[in-house]
């Protein structure tokens, strides 16, 4: 791949047949007296050809709705083009959604990189990466064990209101199957299961198969197609090969859920990275980067008493001091106490309300007498 973008015969506006070559991978700058062909240069030439490039290698249709570039750049070769963006030098905005990536449109690339690559994780067990695996992933692993190989395919028994084993042995048979498994130790509907402790964290499992690997029979594959289904549907989604003489365990879950508490996390989408979306949105800051607050050392003089104006910004508010008084009044806070001395219950009501209505007597402007009327100290 070329190190440089060599520009050979630039002729755009004023360019009088310019070539040079300009390093990739570094921050360079064009500069020079006013009609010098800086923007001629930097926009007309090398952005537009950029821009050319890329609309060449869209359908007739496509470039007829989206060109804007009607003619060729004057220019004789340019090698070691990328594709290129360009921010205009006037584009300001105030608003924090807007940032380089959104007005490059680099943040929808990265928006479908994120979406193609990220990997989910378990809420609740942070350390448990959840993947599909449909059933030919499961086939697949069990064809590559060692011929011969003892194995268990087991479904969890997640969701139980009971936790002793005589509920166990009864939803495993209202499952229609007729044996289970905690931990190594294997059970049968039929058992006396009353004298027999269950550890304090078992994990039960249905056996949904018992079968020994059999790489090239078909029958073999056929039977483990449709016990690894039956397995899937019976545990919810998640199943878990069991090798009985090494013990090893492998979990499958064909809809990315937890195989310890059965979390189910949605496929991941471009909304899940958009801050405009609330579906990728910081729950904190709802996507804006800042987040409005108020400092209570800011707004209240503690030594100052509610009718004294212990509360800063409504000092001459008349309408908000009558809504506090009517509040103090139900929830018996003193307003001729300073704040400071004020209970906590009293201070957490006066911060952040309550939420019954209160009648308030308020004379509103243009009004030449008082009037009763119902709100809501907020």
């Amino acid at each position: 791949m070329s190190q440089f973008l060599e520009v050979i015969g630039a002729k755009t506006h004023n360019l009088q047949d310019i070539s040079v070559k300009i390093p990739k991978n570094k921050l360079v700058v064009v500069t020079g007296v006013s009609g010098s062909g800086k923007s001629s240069l930097a926009f007309d030439t090398i952005y537009a050809e950029g821009q050319r490039r890329y609309l060449e290698s869209l359908s007739t249709y496509a470039r007829m709705i989206i060109s804007s570039i009607n003619e060729d750049t004057k220019v004789d070769e340019i090698r070691g083009l990328s594709p290129t963006i360009s921010i205009d030098q006037k584009t300001t905005s105030n608003n924090p959604r807007s940032t380089v990536g959104t007005i490059t449109e680099i943040y929808d690339f990265y928006r479908l990189l994120y979406t193609t690559i990220g990997m989910q994780t378990c809420p609740n067990h942070p350390e448990i990466t959840l993947k599909k695996q449909p059933k030919s992933v499961v086939m697949s692993y069990v064809k590559h064990l060692s011929e011969g190989t003892k194995i268990h395919i087991l479904s969890p028994i997640i969701e139980r209101k009971n936790n002793d084993i005589e509920s166990i042995k009864r939803y495993v048979l209202d499952s229609g199957f007729v044996r289970f498994q905690m931990d190594d130790d294997i059970y049968s509907v039929a058992d006396d299961l009353k004298d027999v402790k269950l550890p304090k964290n078992a994990r039960p499992y249905i056996i949904i198969d018992r079968l020994i690997v059999k790489k090239d029979d078909e029958s073999f594959s056929k039977r483990l197609g449709d016990s690894l289904e039956l397995a899937y549907k019976t545990g919810n989604g998640i199943l878990e090969i069991f090798g009985v003489d090494s013990r090893d365990r492998m979990v499958f879950s064909e809809k990315a859920a937890c195989p310890l508490c059965g979390t189910v996390q949605e496929d991941l989408s471009i909304s899940n990275f958009s801050f405009n979306s609330h579906y990728g949105a910081c729950e904190s800051c709802h996507g804006l980067g800042t987040k409005v607050a108020f400092l209570e050392e800011k707004i209240i003089n503690p030594r100052l008493t509610l009718a004294e104006g212990a509360i800063l910004p409504w000092t001459n508010h008349v309408y908000y001091m009558e809504i506090l008084a009517a509040a103090c009044k139900a929830h018996k806070i003193p307003m001729n106490v300073p704040y400071q001395e004020l209970s906590q219950k009293a201070r957490d009501i006066i911060l952040h309300g309550c939420p019954e209505m209160f009648e308030v007597s308020h004379t509103f402007d243009g009004a030449s007498e008082a009037k009763m009327y119902k709100t809501r100290y907020e």
